[in-house]
């Protein structure tokens, strides 16, 4: 079940980062990161509530409360919002693969040097099948004529401040190929596939770190009691961040209707639901199985493209899941 818990979040992922992608060109990634927190967090409160789990937090010392808060900042506050940033970098195709490949290869590697837990030749051989597929999927799998190609070297990035970010799709494409730099205080100006590629590699690593302190922490305890302790917290150190930033959309109120509607569906279901998944397959499963198997999120959003936005299936697309489906099976 376990197993099964983790590809259903890795489904539910892919949905929420379509969701996120959609809103990423009118709403600024900490605005999004508070918005998505804060219903996930009501989300587990009436959970909790409902089912009388309540009782199993106060049961944990101050040492497990401290590293279960600990790892939701840290990859649900920083590591999220730092995702969210990357999209507008890199595009979110690439970086949603970059990002769940990276999650996997760190998580893996983390999981097996801290905790101990156990590398087979199965697993092994299971863990690198599914990312080739995913692999596959992201390199070949995607209209290749997306707006990344059409760029102009000569044009610096220049938004004005307190702007949300673009992002390709829509109206935004052709304004995130144009821009092909970004200047930052006391670095310069850099590349935006490197300055992407940073970003989303930091997330990537905050995300395995709070994985793994997170299979530590939450032994003994049910997903839900976990969840309820952690998605609040995240939302409240999010949402004191952003008080602190004049620029946000939140705080300056320009956050439409529509953006609201599609983030609240983001922060029930992706961070919500998915969070309850992935608090139970790590519980079951190990932090690093779970985050192999949770890799398989793009095989999940280019399907769910094709149907809604018309892109083509291809071959790629499909060798890609079917390596990725047996490497499933031989992890399950």
């Amino acid at each position: 079940m376990g197993a099964i818990a983790a590809v259903a979040a890795a489904g539910i992922w892919a949905i929420s980062a379509a969701l996120m992608g959609s809103q990423a060109s009118r709403v600024d990634a900490l605005s999004i990161s508070v918005i998505r927190a804060v219903w996930a967090a009501l989300f587990f409160v009436v959970l909790v509530f409902a089912t009388g789990n309540y009782t199993e937090i106060g049961e944990m010392d101050a040492w497990t409360i401290a590293e279960l808060i600990g790892s939701a900042v840290i990859g649900l506050a920083l590591g999220d919002t730092l995702y969210v940033v990357s999209i507008s970098l890199l595009g979110m195709n690439r970086a949603f693969t970059i990002s769940i490949g990276l999650f996997a290869v760190f998580s893996f590697g983390l999981s097996a040097a801290v905790l101990g837990e156990s590398i087979g030749v199965a697993t092994i051989i299971g863990a690198g099948l599914v990312l080739a597929g995913v692999g596959l999927v992201a390199s070949y799998g995607r209209d290749t004529t997306a707006a990344v190609e059409v760029e102009e070297p000569s044009v610096e990035a220049t938004r004005e401040p307190g702007a949300p970010p673009p992002i390709a799709g829509g109206s935004g494409e052709v304004k995130l190929a144009a821009r092909t730099t970004v200047r930052l205080p006391w670095v310069g100006v850099v590349p935006k596939f490197t300055l992407g590629v940073v970003v989303v590699a930091l997330a990537a690593v905050f995300w395995a770190i709070a994985t793994v302190t997170l299979r530590d922490a939450a032994e003994g305890f049910g997903a839900i009691s976990v969840g309820a302790l952690r998605i609040p917290a995240a939302a409240g150190f999010l949402s004191a961040v952003a008080l602190t930033q004049s620029r946000t959309s939140l705080r300056r109120r320009s956050v439409s209707r529509r953006s609201w509607g599609v983030l609240t569906v983001a922060g029930v279901v992706g961070t919500g639901v998915g969070s309850l998944l992935f608090i139970y397959a790590v519980q079951e499963v190990g932090a690093g199985k779970t985050a192999v198997l949770s890799s398989v999120s793009p095989l999940f959003a280019l399907p769910l493209a094709a149907i809604f936005l018309g892109e083509r299936i291809t071959r790629w697309l499909v060798l890609g899941t079917g390596l990725a489906v047996i490497g499933i099976v031989l992890l399950a």
